[in-house]
């Protein structure tokens, strides 16, 4: 007895693909991406004559690159402005959360946070892919105030003046009151500006100048996010 084999040739696919950077392809149940670009892949009976299949997969990946520069801390009421750097041409840029941007096609936003942020951009380029990157935005509820232990009405401005410093975490000074040593309010004034000199106690009462002394005060300030700030203390008015 005389047997002929005839010997059937795999089927050979070769699998050449340029991908977004993101993204990736499934072969037989293995993940191809940017970590595994390259591989062999066989298909039992998947050729037409009923013999293996094998896949030789080799992938590209667009250079595509975006970077917002990282986390960031900030103190209440600083204001932030992030810049993408992209390595091409931008089609459409989207922020989350929607932020208004001056110019466009809108790759620098401005933001003024008042609680905890996560920022991110997303960035669609010509051929259609999506690249995006986040930052974290922290911010510290704290805010820095200055309020001066003596002041002169005869020296030159703003020393001659009574009045809150602060950073741009205070939004307004509810309540600036001072009183003398017999506990006589000898000023007293609500919303007012911080860091407003004009708007602080010139040492006088009713148009007459007070005398050399100490005046103990009281201050009320709201910050931007809603707290309300109490201090109080005392001030010599020097003459």
């Amino acid at each position: 007895m005389q047997i002929r084999l005839t010997i059937l040739q795999n089927a050979v696919l070769n699998r050449t693909d340029t991908l977004c950077p993101n993204e990736f392809l499934v072969v037989n149940g293995t993940q191809y991406d940017q970590t595994r670009p390259e591989g062999t892949e066989i298909l039992p009976a998947a050729a037409a004559n009923g013999c293996d299949s094998t896949v030789q997969i080799k992938l590209f990946f667009r250079q595509l690159d975006i970077h917002l520069g990282g986390d960031r801390t900030l103190g209440l009421g600083d204001t932030l402005c992030l810049h993408a750097d992209i390595n091409f041409v931008p089609t459409e840029i989207e922020w989350t959360p929607d932020l208004a941007c001056a110019d466009q096609p809108c790759e620098q936003v401005c933001l003024q946070p008042l609680a905890n942020l996560t920022v991110t951009i997303e960035v669609t380029s010509a051929d259609g892919c999506k690249v995006r990157d986040t930052a974290r935005i922290q911010v510290e509820p704290t805010s820095d105030i200055y309020i001066p232990n003596a002041f002169m009405p005869d020296a030159e401005a703003p020393n001659n003046r009574f009045f809150i410093q602060s950073d741009p975490s205070v939004r307004i000074v509810r309540r600036l009151a001072l009183a003398d040593r017999w506990g006589n309010l000898v000023f007293d004034k609500e919303s007012m500006t911080p860091n407003d000199a004009d708007a602080g106690w010139d040492g006088h009462y009713r148009g007459r100048p007070m005398p050399a002394g100490t005046y103990v005060w009281v201050a009320e300030m709201e910050t931007l996010d809603g707290r309300i700030l109490t201090r109080t203390g005392s001030v010599a008015l020097i003459r």
